[in-house]
């Protein structure tokens, strides 16, 4: 039997941040609590749409009662926290905000990110619209120890589309979000073996692509 992990988790909305936490809140593993970015929607929002059809991370983690917390700019409160909690893991899937360092060292075994790509090709916060865009013969997502520099991290593991084509960018999205979900699981089946094994990107092969706004 694997080791029954404490598990934070980082997200935001969308299949590529809720399907990975409801594979949390389904597994053996304990999630202490879910982070999202300061939001300035009024909270009460939440008590106008029904919980268990909203898409958003924060949403789900309240209709499971798990501790929600905020990543805001005076992050200090929120590292003694996280302390507090002692988690094994922490697990991002699209989080939007760069997470600081003395947030990443605080779990026990490794700070995670789930990446819908085949690193180090298409790095940054768009990663799924670029490989469409630049036509991408092969596709996938990756789970890589985080660092200070975006998408950067050694490789713990990755899982590739069996197919290509999908009728609309939604379905592409649901395809890597289960292909993610798999490959999360998989990993934390036996999670030292897999963070000790971890290996190097190739930065010369890397590539990165920025928000769309800023290239488009």
């Amino acid at each position: 039997m694997p080791d029954r992990l404490k598990v934070v988790f980082f997200g935001s909305s969308g299949y590529l941040s809720t399907a990975p936490l409801n594979a949390l809140l389904q597994s053996e593993h304990e999630l202490v609590a879910v982070v999202v970015n300061e939001s300035k929607s009024p909270k009460s929002i939440f008590n106008l749409i029904p919980l268990d059809q909203s898409d958003q991370v924060e949403g789900l983690a309240f209709s499971h009662d798990v501790q929600i917390l905020k990543l805001r700019p005076d992050y200090l409160p929120l590292v003694d926290q996280l302390i507090e909690l002692a988690p094994d893991l922490i697990v991002t899937s699209c989080f939007e905000k760069k997470i600081p360092k003395e947030i990443l060292v605080i779990p026990k075994i490794a700070s995670l990110n789930i990446h819908p790509s085949l690193l180090p090709k298409y790095r940054g916060p768009s990663p799924i619209f670029w490989q469409l865009k630049e036509g991408a013969e092969k596709m996938g997502v990756t789970l890589h120890l985080m660092t200070m520099e975006f998408d950067a991290g050694d490789i713990v593991a990755q899982k590739r589309l069996d197919k290509l084509s999908f009728e609309t960018f939604s379905d592409l999205k649901k395809a890597l979000s289960l292909l993610a979900v798999d490959l999360l699981c998989e990993v934390l089946e036996n999670i030292h073996h897999y963070v000790r094994e971890a290996k190097a990107q190739d930065d010369s092969i890397s590539t990165y692509f920025s928000r769309l706004h800023e290239k488009i």
